[in-house]
This record gives C-alpha cells, structure tokens and sequence, in this order.
C-alpha cells in the first residue's frame, strides 16, 4: 500500500493495534492521541490518509477535518467512531460522503474504506 497516514485517536490500544495493522502493509504512520496533536501533525505533514475518531477528550473528529480542509490538504479523510447518535449524524451529513467506520470494525471493513 505504501502511503502516509495520520491516526487520531485517544484510545492507546486502538492507536497501536491500526499502527501495526497499517505498517505491515508498507504504510508510514503517525499517531495523536487528542486534537492539538493532531493540528501538529496536519500543520508539519501532508498524509495520504487521515484516520480520525469522531469523539475526542479535547475536542472532536469534525474539528480536525475542518482544520485539514482549511489547510487546504487533499488528502482521503476517514470517520470512525463507537456511537452511533444524532450528533454524529448531523456532523458526518455536513462533511457529505466522508466514509465512516463504526467501532469495532475488521479488517476487511477497513480495507473497503481505504
């Protein structure tokens, strides 16, 4: 596969178990645990994938895709999440057909989103 991705999530073994998924298929992963750390990154880094949590402790998965669209990256942005609320609903509507993944998810799952 080869590509760089950026992981957002606040969960340790989410970050580490789809590291090593995705290293092993030849990709480059950085990983943040909150959303500042993920502005970092988007800031320093151009990926050509973001996987992102949709609920974070300082913030949310909307937020980060708000700072990538304004920084004008062109990379694939994908959702995931372990609720299914109106909240959620309401803000994957408004970023149109972003993919979602709903947690737990495979990785059979995960390899039609990418």
């Amino acid at each position: 596969m080869g590509k760089r991705f950026l992981l957002v999530d606040d969960e340790a073994s989410i970050r580490m178990t789809l590291r090593r998924l995705l290293a092993a298929m030849g990709c480059e992963v950085e990983i943040a645990a909150s959303r500042e750390e993920a502005f970092k990154l988007l800031q320093d880094n151009d990926h050509d994938v973001v996987l992102c949590d949709l609920y974070l402790p300082d913030g949310s998965g909307a937020e980060i895709f708000a700072e990538h669209s304004r920084l004008g990256r062109t990379s694939s942005f994908v959702m995931m999440t372990g609720y299914n609320d109106p909240q959620m609903n309401a803000i994957m509507g408004a970023n149109g057909d972003m993919p979602l993944l709903i947690k737990p998810f495979g990785i059979d799952q995960l390899m039609t989103v990418l």
